[in-house]
């Protein structure tokens, strides 16, 4: 072998560095992709995580307007809001004025008004894949609180989430 052969064979890579370095690549092209992948479903899971809090804030928000309403009116604190069997759940939207509705387990989406950002049991634009349930215990005596629980549930990607948020009225 002459010098210019054995310069020419040392230029080259061999077949098990080429393989090695398609494997170095490959696997960092997967891990990349698989990051990509996971920050995808954490800020989905987040995004919706959000929105349920603020449903389950709006559930109080709307126990507490029905109370508000009905000391406006004169009539009692509790008016529509014990009545219904609510210590089973309810549910209700802000277009409930009058009382709160059984809650159903199997069904009931609240939609979303796209438009308006409004959510509710009307077939506003969009159905969501949230449910809110709505819990109130009735005072007890006369100057007990009421205590409201409410909690929203959604899946995602074969997963179930619920977000819980609890309050207690008073007459005054």
């Amino acid at each position: 072998m002459n010098k210019m052969e054995k310069e020419h064979k040392n230029k080259g890579f061999t077949l098990l560095e080429v393989m090695l370095a398609i494997f170095i690549i490959t696997s960092g092209v997967i891990g990349v992709f698989t990051t990509i992948f996971y920050i995808n479903n954490l800020m989905a899971v987040s995004s919706s995580k959000l929105t349920a809090i603020y449903l389950a804030q709006e559930g109080l928000e709307i126990v507490r307007n029905i109370r508000d309403t009905n000391r406006i009116k004169g009539q009692e604190w509790t008016q529509g809001l014990t009545t219904m069997g609510c210590e089973y759940g309810c549910e209700g939207d802000y277009n409930t004025t009058e009382g709160l509705t059984a809650f159903n387990p199997d069904g009931r989406y609240l939609y979303i008004d796209e438009g308006g950002g409004v959510y509710g049991y009307q077939e506003y634009t969009r159905i969501t894949n949230f449910k809110r349930k709505i819990t109130i215990y009735p005072p007890v005596a006369e100057l007990d609180p009421m205590q409201v629980y409410v909690s929203v549930y959604w899946s995602y990607k074969n997963n179930n989430y619920q977000v819980n948020a609890a309050e207690m009225l008073y007459k005054d």
